[in-house]
């Protein structure tokens, strides 16, 4: 929306990578991100492709249009035999340290790339020595289902980054351990 502020992009481990310099919205963001996903028994994967799409402006008459990119591929199996889905697992049996069952485990993996239109960093729209333009991430972790509506996760994810360090070169590697307990009903 025109005058509204421009995005700003983390990193997985929640650090700002991206962000305008001083710039402001100028007119509709448009993002378009198609997704495709096929599950077979204890098999899932997803792919993703994300264009964003933005009119900016510096000052008062400096204008520009900038469209990043962004993707990713995930891929996920169901180690205790339960069907995967989109919507999440659900156990055969719920975890019970009495009747000894333990709910269902699956593991995860995902590549992704983030590309920051390059011509951002002319005129000023961004700095390259605090903005990345391009990171790429793998990641892989377990996802415990003892319960069809808990999930808890722990997960390792790095990303490895194409400029964005004071001095021009790139900013350094992140790793990150990730843990997240979710409750869905």
């Amino acid at each position: 929306k025109e005058g509204s502020s421009t995005p700003t992009y983390k990193s997985p481990g929640q650090v700002n990578i991206f962000s305008y310099s001083s710039s402001t919205a100028d007119g509709q963001h448009v993002r378009v991100s198609p997704q495709v996903s096929f599950y077979k028994g204890s098999l899932g994967l997803m792919g993703e492709y994300v264009v964003s799409n933005q009119k900016v402006v510096r000052g008062a008459t400096i204008r520009d249009r900038f469209s990043n990119t962004a993707w990713q591929v995930t891929g996920n199996y169901v180690l205790t035999g339960e069907t995967a889905s989109y919507k999440g697992i659900t156990p055969r049996t719920n975890f019970s340290l009495l009747k000894h069952t333990w709910g269902a485990l699956e593991a995860v993996g995902r590549f992704e790339h983030l590309n920051i239109d390059n011509s951002i960093f002319d005129n000023g729209f961004a700095s390259s020595t605090t903005s990345i333009t391009e990171a790429d991430a793998w990641g892989t972790g377990l996802n415990w289902y003892p319960h069809k509506n808990v999930r808890i996760s722990l997960d390792f994810e790095q990303t490895v980054f194409n400029g964005g360090a004071v001095s021009g070169s790139d900013r350094k590697t992140e790793n990150v351990v990730l843990s997240r307990l979710q409750l869905t009903y």
